[in-house]
């Protein structure tokens, strides 16, 4: 099963444009990533955010934190937003979930599916 990440927040005010910049610049990085399906950054008028990860396993997961960490993305990130949640979709090893322990995320696994 597939891993999706949810963050939800708002942008900084003023920092709009950085936070465009920061997603073009994320998307190029991201681009040719293995196991790394889907990456969004979506903004609503009144500057609300999500972005939206998909991989396809932990190790997709922990290629694209190396590569984030190293290009200062996530510091960039942090700068730019306000993180109201972070949300995990599926099987996360607990290697990735102590990773993730600062960032206050919530887990969830599936129980149903059609």
């Amino acid at each position: 099963m597939a891993i999706r990440f949810l963050f939800h927040g708002t942008v900084k005010d003023g920092q709009e444009d950085a936070f465009r910049d920061l997603a073009e610049r994320s998307t190029a990085l991201v681009r040719d990533e293995p196991g790394h399906t889907e990456h969004e950054w979506l903004l609503s008028d009144d500057g609300r955010f999500v972005t939206a990860d998909t991989f396809a396993d932990d190790a997709a997961v922990a290629n694209h934190m190396d590569r984030v960490r190293a290009a200062g993305l996530i510091d960039d990130y942090m700068s730019a937003v306000d993180m109201e949640s972070f949300q995990v979709f599926g099987p996360v090893s607990q290697s990735l979930r102590e990773t993730f322990s600062g960032m206050g995320p919530v887990y969830y696994t599936l129980v149903s599916r059609r």
